[in-house]
């Protein structure tokens, strides 16, 4: 059944938001102010990180559904932050997060203005009428909020999925301080409305290779190698190696029954020169006999599923047909030298994975300037990251979830 909550991109671009004339750009910078002061005023709360994800998957999803030109941002995030808290039984009083949000606001005013600011608690201000407005209108908007996500509150999250990897990997503590820390910079983008949390997670445990100083990793985690898919996606449940020599083994057998005459090739190879004049020991030079075999033999489509543009074909396989009109054993040795095989649904997740990271990167430019210019100079292993994982073709679309 698909997920309410997983939009395409058409979807992502097209919001209530972009309908009202906010731009995409605009629409953005609108969710990082939000995400950041949620964060902002959880942190200083001390609001557990599965409370804060669920705040900020609940304020992604409100603006789906809603525009930021009708309710405004950082009201909308305390209530976001003020239901995440009760439902992951976590719960922190509305007049306790209303007192504390007023307290930094008006901190970061008086800041702004030169002035000393205020030194007293954020809870000896919790009687006065701008805090109890903000805390009747947090409880108004809970309402909406609630019937916006359908009652819908639970939430899958990645960071047990990254936390069993990154045991099993017998990774750092960290390394898992480093995954943590993107996790969090991917609560800022849109991705939870794109991803399953597999894909998130997975991305999240990647990217620390590129963005974080490498002198804060282990040593076991630089060794991983991104481009050898089995030892590291086992660790999220995916059996990369049995897949491929599933399929390996399906592609051998298929060359097999073409070797024994068992299958088409051969077998449709003497029909069709037979009805186009050839002898039985003739080498089938016709290109066009060469296309017939091919739409006659129902093994082709297997073959060229096992790896998108290494089929079988002469010019590519050095392919040699003897007297017997047998395909000798020197295609065999071709075939697995020039065949390598990945499961179609690796090959899919994957891609998704290099797409989440590709999105989490292009969040550093609403970054400050010190960690923006950091991440600038890290620009060339974030390119090389990416390059070691399959690319979208281009105009495909994400697949439905």
């Amino acid at each position: 059944m698909p997920d309410q909550w997983l939009f395409d991109n058409k979807e992502i671009n097209e919001t209530p938001s972009f309908k009202d004339g906010i731009d995409t750009d605009e629409e953005q910078k609108y969710r990082v102010n939000g995400v950041n002061w949620l964060l902002r005023i959880g942190v200083t709360a001390r609001v557990r990180n599965d409370s804060l994800y669920n705040a900020c998957t609940y304020f992604h999803r409100f603006y789906m559904r809603n525009s930021f030109a009708d309710f405004e941002p950082e009201e909308i995030a305390l209530t976001c932050l003020f239901l995440a808290c009760k439902s992951q039984d976590s719960m922190k009083h509305v007049t306790h997060l209303a007192a504390l949000a007023v307290y930094k606001r008006r901190t970061d005013i008086a800041k702004a203005e030169g002035k000393k600011p205020s030194t007293g608690e954020p809870m000896q201000i919790k009687d006065e009428p701008e805090v109890l407005k903000l805390q009747d209108s947090m409880l108004s908007a809970e309402i909406h909020l609630l019937r916006t996500l359908a009652f819908d509150l639970a939430i899958h999250q990645p960071f047990p999925l990254i936390l069993d990897a990154a045991r099993m990997l017998k990774l750092e503590k960290f390394d898992l301080v480093m995954m943590q820390a993107v996790l969090n910079d991917s609560m800022r983008t849109t991705i939870c409305l794109s991803y399953p949390p597999n894909i998130i997670a997975m991305a999240c445990f990647i990217l620390p290779s590129a963005v974080s100083r490498e002198m804060y990793l282990s040593e076991t985690y630089r060794k991983v190698d991104w481009k050898d898919t089995h030892s590291w996606m086992s660790a999220f449940g995916f059996d990369g190696k049995n897949s491929q020599e599933r399929l390996m083994k399906q592609q051998q057998q298929t060359i097999k029954r073409s070797r024994t005459g068992s299958s088409s090739p051969n077998s449709s190879n003497k029909k069709l020169k037979a009805e186009n004049g050839f002898s039985s020991g003739a080498s089938p030079a016709d290109k066009g006999i060469d296309e017939r075999l091919k739409a006659t033999d129902p093994d082709s489509e297997i073959q060229e599923s096992l790896n998108g543009k290494h089929t079988l074909n002469e010019q590519q396989l050095d392919v040699h047909i003897d007297g017997n009109n047998e395909i000798t054993s020197k295609e065999v040795e071709k075939v697995e030298e020039f065949a390598p095989v990945r499961d179609p649904k690796i090959e899919n997740i994957l891609v998704d994975v290099r797409d989440a990271m590709f999105r989490i990167t292009q969040l550093f430019k609403y970054f400050p300037n010190d960690a923006r210019e950091y991440q600038n100079v890290n620009k060339a292993r974030i390119d090389a990251l990416l390059a070691s994982f399959p690319e979208r073709p281009q105009g495909q679309q994400k697949n439905a979830i």
